[in-house]
């Protein structure tokens, strides 16, 4: 069995943000289980779209502050705060950043093709 102690912010850079997953080429990175990335964005709109999972999504913000929604209800978040978001739910989480903002997002479980972009 091994371990790794790694900089989420330098490892993020391989891979758009993730750092965990079963992407990941470098065990024990590498899992089925759960994914990690690792995201900012400067003040102002995101080319982000809407998007649906069918993982569970839980979502950090460390710091700033974001506009965005989930399932069609507008939500803001501070530096601190967190979603939890079912499968199934369409979310925008990082519409437009009021303030630069950091955070994490974790889905479980692990899937590279999870992820559908909603129109």
């Amino acid at each position: 069995m091994t371990y790794y102690i790694g900089n989420f912010k330098q490892d993020s850079a391989h891979h758009q943000g993730w750092f965990v997953g079963e992407f990941i080429e470098q065990k024990p990175r590498q899992t089925r289980l759960f994914e990690i990335k690792y995201w900012h964005f400067a003040v102002g709109p995101t080319k982000r779209r809407n998007k649906t999972s069918t993982a569970t999504e839980c979502t950090l913000l460390l710091k700033g502050h974001v506009q965005g929604s989930i399932n069609g209800q507008p939500i803001e978040l501070h530096a601190g705060e967190y979603a939890v978001i079912p499968p199934g739910m369409v979310n925008n989480l990082e519409e437009k950043v009021l303030q630069a903002a950091e955070g994490l997002t974790i889905k479980a479980p692990s899937n590279v093709h999870n992820k559908t972009i909603v129109p």
